[in-house]
């Protein structure tokens, strides 16, 4: 006897409350002209199947078009054999019903049981590691902190919450309970503090390994208010702060100024001081030896020779006006950031220069710089700066950019007057 060319297709639906299975035969028709696939069964207790199919995967789709119809969800009446008693396929039965959207139950099993693997650490004990964990020193060199202000940040920020939950239980910690400690201040207070308790949460869920999972993971950060554009000096105010340090009792800050007004270098790009030490003396300030006024075969530029952000050693070129006041600079025999130089002597610069001790805001040279190179590309000579070309002179991106340092109320006209600054002669 031959063997059949169709296997035939089982569906099981519901008669009478209980589930009943329908067997669909298949079998191959030949017509003069053509083929046919005719697919038949008998249902108990509905109307008889009987259609014909042009081909097999036809057949299959006139049958799950039946089953559609006919065949509810049957995951209550499935007969299985299982080791549970009555009482826990109850149980197991309501557990299903109460599952979080997106798990099963053996996920929820697993999560349980990871949660009780954890040992019993309580908040202060977990802030205590992860400031150990975060901090750099010579034994961790792997630590995200290389400066006394991050650590103190964090403690500023996370110290409520030790003070008033230290001794309990870190993993009894709800992600509810946390927005009240971000709940004042600006926006950018506000999310400046949610990020400290999302990265230490974080890493107490990951690198810690002292958390199944971070409470913070379906917090929103808070919104974003409308900001205002970043502050930007004006060119007689730049001009003010050249001309202030080009002789007399400023003349030292000269190099230092110029760098970061007209090329944008972050502060601590030029000093380095969240990296020096004097356990760490290979760590050293912008010097003459990184910038390249004359290069024989290149246009004049800095290379930074060591950052605490990304974009190490990138190569910052350099307007024609910032090498006239570099190259005279260096004539006079300053050095580009003399450590003589201190925070105190710079409130006295700015105050001098007509910012009062309180309104000077960090990274207003840096501002300036971003912002009229934005406007006016000085060593192109064009308002057409492309996107690669600003993230090489700057070392951001784009998003960065746009958000926190370009200010758009600059006039081209004015940028043109600013890259034409100089010393006075």
């Amino acid at each position: 006897m031959a063997a059949k060319k169709y296997q035939d297709v089982e569906a099981t639906y519901l008669y009478k409350g209980q589930p009943l299975t329908v067997r669909f035969k298949l079998k191959e028709k030949n017509y003069v002209h053509y083929v046919r696939i005719r697919v038949r069964a008998n249902p108990k207790g509905l109307e008889r199947f009987d259609k014909e199919a042009t081909d097999y995967a036809d057949a299959l789709a006139k049958i799950n078009d039946w089953k559609q119809k006919n065949c509810p969800d049957l995951a209550r009446f499935r007969d299985v054999t299982t080791r549970l008693s009555p009482e826990q396929l109850n149980d197991a039965t309501e557990a299903t019903d109460l599952l979080p959207e997106g798990f099963t139950l053996l996920q929820c099993v697993q999560a349980v049981r990871r949660f009780r693997q954890y040992e019993d650490v309580t908040v202060r004990e977990a802030f205590d590691r992860y400031v150990e964990a975060r901090t750099r020193t010579d034994e961790n060199p792997d630590g995200k902190w290389r400066s006394k202000a991050s650590c103190d940040t964090a403690k500023t920020h996370l110290s409520p919450l030790v003070s008033q939950h230290g001794e309990r239980l870190i993993k009894t910690i709800q992600g509810d309970e946390l927005k009240k400690y971000w709940a004042k201040g600006s926006d950018q207070t506000r999310r400046n503090k949610f990020n400290s308790f999302r990265t230490f949460f974080n890493w107490c869920a990951g690198a810690g390994g002292i958390l199944p999972a971070s409470p913070m993971a379906k917090l929103e950060s808070p919104p974003t208010g409308k900001k205002k554009p970043p502050v930007v000096l004006s060119v007689e105010q730049v001009e003010a702060f050249l001309n202030l340090v080009s002789e007399g009792r400023y003349l030292k800050w000269l190099p230092f100024i110029a760098v970061q007004v007209l090329a944008g270098l972050r502060a601590g790009e030029v000093h380095n001081k969240q990296l020096y030490s004097k356990a760490n003396p290979s760590i050293r300030v912008l010097g003459w030896q990184d910038i390249f006024l004359e290069p024989p075969n290149d246009a004049p530029y800095l290379k930074i020779p060591e950052i605490g952000k990304k974009d190490s050693n990138r190569e910052v070129q350099l307007a024609p006006n910032l090498v006239s006041i570099l190259q005279s600079a260096k004539a006079k025999g300053l050095e580009v950031f003399p450590r003589t130089l201190s925070a105190k002597g710079f409130r006295g610069l700015t105050a001098k220069a007509g910012f009062p001790e309180g309104t000077w805001q960090a990274n207003t040279f840096r501002h300036t710089a971003i912002t009229y190179w934005w406007r006016w590309n000085p060593i192109n000579k064009t308002s057409d700066t492309r996107e690669p070309a600003m993230r090489r002179q700057f070392g951001n991106s784009e998003e960065v950019r746009q958000e926190h340092y370009v200010n758009r109320t600059v006039q081209l006209s004015a940028a043109k007057d600013f890259w034409k600054l100089g010393l006075e002669q």
